[in-house]
C-alpha cells in the first residue's frame, strides 16, 4: 500500500511538473510573440554621453533577439533624471523601459531629490552595465594639465550636472578628499557638456567615468576616484596614492569606488508590467550581455564589458539603501562647494 501511494505521489508530483514547465513554455511563447514587431521605447540619459551609448548598443541587440523595433529617446533635463521619471509614469505595458546612470537614479531617490518624481522600490530591474572608475578631467592644454599644477590651483570650478547626480557628487568628494581648492557649477547637461565647457575654459576640470566614448583625447584624467588603477589609464593615480586619508576618509572613497563602477546604464521597468514580459526581457537581457558578440563590441565602445543581471542589480541598490547614512554624509560634504 505505502509502495502505491509513494508511486501515485511520484506520477502527480511529475504530472505537476510537466504542467507547470508546459504552462511556462506558453507564457515565455506569449511574450515572445508580444514583443515581435512591437515598438519599443527606451528613455535615456543625455544623448552622447555614456548611458546613450549603452542605451543604443542595448536596443541593437535587443532589435536582433526579439524583433522589436526599437526607438531610444535621450533626455538631459535634470541631470537625465528626467528619463526616469517617464518611465515611472510610462503606461506598464512593458513597451517603455528607462535607462540611465544608476547610482545617479538611486542616490537622487535616497537623498530626496524632488527632481527624482519616483519610488525605487517601485522600479522593476532588469540588468546594468558594469564600467570602469570615475576620474578628474582637465583640458591637456589648459593652465592646468597635469596633476602637480592642477592640485596647486586656485579658485577652481568643476563642471558638474544634478547636485546629487555622480558627476557632481562624486568628483566634488575626490576634490574634497585631497584639499582641492574649487566649487562645483552644477546644471551643466552631462558628460558631453561638461567637456565642452573644459575645453572652452568655462570650467577647469570634471568628473566622468573612464569608459566614457568621446571624453579623451579632448580631456586628459589625472586621478582616480578610487581605490586602484584601471588598465583604461594605467599611468593615471589614485586618490590613495597622493592624499593622506584617515580610515573615514577611506571608506567614503571606497562607496565612491562602488558608485563609479555602479554608475553604467541601469535598465528599469515602470511598476505594473506583467510577469511574463519582465521575465522575457530580464532573460533577453542575460543572454545578449552575455553573449560574445555583444562583449566584443562593448569592450571596442567602452575599452571594459561587463553586466549584472536583474537579481545583482537588485542586489546593488540594497547596497545603496544599507549605506544611506554615508550617502547623507557625503552629501554634507560637497553641497558646501556648490554653486
Amino acid at each position: 500500500m505505502k509502495k502505491m501511494l509513494s508511486m501515485m505521489v511520484a506520477v502527480t508530483v511529475g504530472f505537476l511538473m510537466i504542467s507547470s514547465y508546459a504552462q511556462a513554455q506558453d507564457t515565455l511563447a506569449a511574450a515572445e510573440k508580444f514583443y515581435k514587431n512591437a515598438r519599443v521605447i527606451i528613455e535615456a540619459g543625455p544623448a552622447g554621453s555614456g548611458v546613450d551609448i549603452g542605451a543604443r548598443l542595448f536596443a541593437k541587440y535587443f532589435e536582433q533577439s526579439t524583433g522589436a523595433r526599437v526607438i531610444v529617446q535621450n533626455h538631459s533635463e535634470v541631470g537625465g533624471l528626467k528619463a526616469i521619471n517617464i518611465t515611472y509614469r510610462a503606461k506598464p505595458d512593458g513597451l517603455t523601459i528607462g535607462c540611465h546612470t544608476l547610482s545617479t537614479v538611486i542616490q537622487n531617490q535616497l537623498l530626496g531629490e524632488p527632481a527624482a518624481m519616483y519610488e525605487l522600490d517601485k522600479l522593476i530591474p532588469i540588468g546594468s552595465s558594469l564600467m570602469a572608475p570615475m576620474a578628474l578631467w582637465v583640458n591637456p592644454d589648459g593652465a592646468y594639465g597635469d596633476l602637480e599644477k592642477f592640485r596647486a590651483g586656485k579658485g577652481l570650478l568643476q563642471a558638474g550636472a544634478s547636485r546629487l547626480g555622480y558627476m557632481a557628487f562624486w568628483g566634488t568628494l575626490g576634490g574634497h578628499l585631497i584639499g582641492l581648492d574649487f566649487k562645483t557649477l552644477i546644471g551643466v547637461g552631462g558628460p558631453p557638456a561638461a567637456k565642452m565647457s573644459v575645453m572652452r575654459g568655462e570650467s577647469h576640470f570634471t568628473n566622468i567615468a573612464v569608459h566614457t566614448t568621446g571624453i579623451a583625447p579632448d580631456l586628459k584624467p589625472v586621478l582616480f576616484i578610487s581605490l586602484e588603477r584601471h588598465d583604461l589609464h594605467p599611468e593615471v593615480p589614485t586618490i590613495l596614492e597622493v592624499a593622506d586619508l584617515t580610515a573615514e576618509q577611506k571608506d567614503l572613497l571606497a562607496l565612491a569606488e562602488i558608485g563609479g563602477l555602479y554608475s553604467g546604464a541601469g535598465f528599469v521597468f515602470p511598476q505594473g508590467v506583467a510577469q511574463d514580459r519582465i521575465k522575457y526581457v530580464q532573460n533577453i537581457y542575460r543572454k545578449i550581455t552575455s553573449s560574445k558578440e555583444f562583449i566584443e563590441e562593448s569592450k571596442k565602445l567602452f575599452g571594459v564589458s561587463g553586466a549584472h543581471d536583474a537579481e545583482k542589480l537588485t542586489e546593488n541598490i540594497q547596497f545603496y539603501i544599507d549605506n544611506k547614512d554615508k550617502l547623507e554624509e557625503i552629501r554634507r560634504l560637497v553641497t558646501a562647494y556648490y554653486l
